[in-house]
This record gives C-alpha cells, sequence and structure tokens, in this order.
C-alpha cells in the first residue's frame, strides 16, 4: 500500500477518534476499518481535528477562569 499523505502530531490517538467518527457512515466493510472517502475530505477533517484538540486541550488547560470551580463544572458518564 503506497503513502499518500503523512500529518505529524503529538495528539494522535485523538485526532484518530475524532475522524473515524465523523467517517464512520463512509466504512467500505462493516466491522473492518476500510473507508471510501475523497482524499481531500480526509485532509481537511484531520486538519479540523487537530485544530480542534490543540484548541480545547489550551481550555482545559487553563487555570483561574472558572475552569476548577466545581459548581460550574459539567460532569459526563458514558457506559
Amino acid at each position: 500500500m503506497e503513502v499518500i499523505y503523512i500529518f505529524k502530531t503529538k495528539n494522535s490517538k485523538k485526532i484518530e477518534s475524532c475522524v473515524i467518527s465523523q467517517i464512520k457512515e463512509k466504512r467500505y466493510k462493516k466491522k473492518k476499518d476500510f473507508y471510501e472517502i475523497d482524499i481531500n475530505i480526509l485532509k481537511n477533517l484531520i486538519s479540523e481535528c487537530n485544530n480542534m484538540t490543540l484548541k480545547y486541550k489550551k481550555s482545559l488547560n487553563q487555570k483561574g477562569k472558572g475552569y476548577n470551580d466545581i459548581e460550574q463544572n459539567l460532569y459526563l458518564y458514558l457506559e
């Protein structure tokens, strides 16, 4: 298989999860990680997921802006 596109990041797991959640309906074979999608759409999606990851990583790490105030936090529980 030929490599067509390389995207360097330190957040590969988060970006992978973001991209896969967006392209799930484009799965070529059920229950397998084969997708049929335009390469330009995929490049844009990777870039947008990276930007979103970086943006929220900065937001979650901010201190002194109410982010650590327990009464303002929303707790999310997923099963």
